[in-house]
C-alpha cells in the first residue's frame, strides 16, 4: 500500500511533463511568408533595437509564432529601415529547435542573417513583445 502513493505521484509528474512538451511544427515561417508580412514596431534594447510585426502570424505554418529581428540602430526609423533590409537577406532558418533555455514548451527558428549585428527568430507558440 505504500507503493500506491508514490506510483500516483509519479504518473502525476509524467502527465505534467507530457502536457509541459508541444509537438514540434513541421517547419519554419518560410523567409517570404515573414518578408510578406515584414515588421511595424520596434522597442530598444540595451545595444540595439527588436522590430515585429504588431501582431503574432501563422506565416505559412499551421503553428502561431512571434518574430522578432534585433538591428543595431539610433532611432525606431532606423530600426524599421534596417530590418526590412535585413529580412530581404536573410536565409531560410532550416527545422524547428527545442527552445528549452526560455520555456520548454516553445519552439524557436533562428534566421540566417549574413550580419553579424543582427539577429532574426521566429517563436511557437508566439511569445509577449512590449512595445
Amino acid at each position: 500500500m505504500k507503493c500506491k502513493p508514490l506510483l500516483i505521484i509519479l504518473s502525476s509528474m509524467l502527465m505534467q511533463s507530457a502536457i509541459a512538451v508541444s509537438s514540434r511544427p513541421e517547419k519554419c515561417p518560410s523567409v517570404a511568408s515573414i518578408a510578406a508580412v515584414s515588421v511595424d514596431s520596434a522597442g530598444q534594447g540595451t545595444h540595439v533595437w527588436m522590430a515585429f510585426p504588431a501582431s503574432s502570424n501563422y506565416y505559412d505554418t499551421k503553428e502561431l509564432w512571434s518574430f522578432g529581428i534585433f538591428v543595431p540602430a539610433s532611432s525606431r526609423e532606423e530600426a524599421l529601415e534596417t530590418a526590412k533590409a535585413s529580412i530581404k537577406k536573410m536565409g531560410s532558418a532550416g527545422n524547428p529547435y527545442h527552445d528549452d533555455d526560455t520555456d520548454s514548451r516553445k519552439w524557436a527558428c533562428s534566421y540566417a542573417t549574413y550580419d553579424a549585428n543582427v539577429t532574426a527568430f521566429a517563436f511557437t507558440p508566439p511569445i509577449y513583445i512590449m512595445k
